[in-house]
């Protein structure tokens, strides 16, 4: 039987999932978050087989969930369950290694083949995702020897990065800013997008070692 934790932060995906996966004696969920931070506490003590999540998650997102659960539990597979289909969302599912790339208006049986194939040890991603992925690759060969890629960030996503790698919470900079945490959020998840960094650690490192910040 696979163990399943599941993420998502709309309670009705959540209870779509249990219906999938509960009439089946093959599969069982034992958890549920609603936010990545719960997600990430729950793979480290459960050590599932597989997590499906949301690709945007409250508190902290799929990618960096998926970065996290790399290290806390290496053999838990991790499938996408979402309703992005951005090539920055492909290429950072790529980067952490994702088992699978599903999207929420496809067939409930893909899904439910997506995590066989997971546990399997292969791969299996929606022919939307393939299609972006193709984009994606051909965008990679047009951009091929850009320059440094703090200088792909704009005026405010370098407002924000600064402040990030200072400290300072996601709550504080929307203070300061006079913007919302969510817009910080997703401020945050640009740069780290832009920049092909997965946490705020390769962020701060970057930052003293270009001399954007002083130790």
């Amino acid at each position: 039987m696979l163990r399943i934790v599941i993420a998502d932060d709309q309670r009705i995906i959540l209870e779509g999932i249990r219906r999938i996966f509960g009439s089946s004696n093959e599969f069982k969920i034992v958890g549920e978050a609603h936010d990545g931070t719960t997600a990430i506490e729950l793979v480290t003590d459960l050590k599932p087989d597989i997590l499906i999540s949301e690709v945007s998650l409250p508190v902290v997102n799929g990618i960096e969930l998926a970065a996290q659960v790399k290290e806390s539990s290496p053999k838990t597979k991790i499938l996408f369950f979402t309703m992005y289909l951005e090539r920055e969302y492909v290429r950072w599912a790529l980067k952490v290694g994702a088992s699978a790339y599903i999207l929420k208006d496809d067939p409930n049986s893909d899904l439910v083949e997506a995590v066989k194939v997971a546990s399997s040890g292969a791969t299996y991603f929606s022919c939307g995702f393939m299609k972006s992925l193709s984009e994606y690759v051909r965008e990679l060969e047009i951009n091929a020897g850009h320059k440094d890629p703090y200088e792909r960030l704009s005026r405010r996503e370098r407002e924000v990065f600064r402040l990030l790698v200072k400290g300072m919470s996601v709550r504080e900079i929307g203070e300061l800013l006079c913007i919302s945490p969510k817009t910080v959020g997703t401020h945050k998840y640009n740069i780290m997008q832009k920049m092909g960094m997965y946490t705020l650690s390769d962020l701060i490192r970057y930052a003293i070692r270009e001399k954007i910040i002083k130790i």
